[in-house]
């Protein structure tokens, strides 16, 4: 298994599971929410979240060791992780999100 290693603030952010990382986005009016890292060449819409009835965003993706950056695609738009502190410069006067999985 792995172990994710950002502390994200009170339970939200990704998370390890025993099926992989499990991201979170929160937005009941969104109508479409993907996301896009390193971990899968910055493809919008190859993963796709699944809305709950909660209005709560989610995926599980089985991430290998290493460091990864990604963003959400909440309908086209391209946003950092609300729940997750760690981000880096994108290159584009915005910030990517930044987890490690180890």
């Amino acid at each position: 298994n792995s172990v994710l290693v950002v502390k994200p603030l009170a339970g939200a952010g990704p998370k390890s599971t025993a099926r992989g990382v499990e991201f979170n986005y929160e937005n009941s009016s969104a109508s479409s929410v993907s996301i896009a890292g390193s971990f899968n060449n910055w493809q919008v819409g190859k993963d796709n979240l699944v809305k709950g009835k909660d209005g709560l965003w989610k995926i599980v993706l089985p991430l290998k060791p290493g460091s990864y950056q990604y963003k959400f695609v909440v309908d086209g738009n391209w946003l950092p992780d609300p729940n997750n502190p760690e981000t880096t410069d994108d290159g584009y006067g915005g910030k990517n999100s930044v987890l490690v999985v180890k």
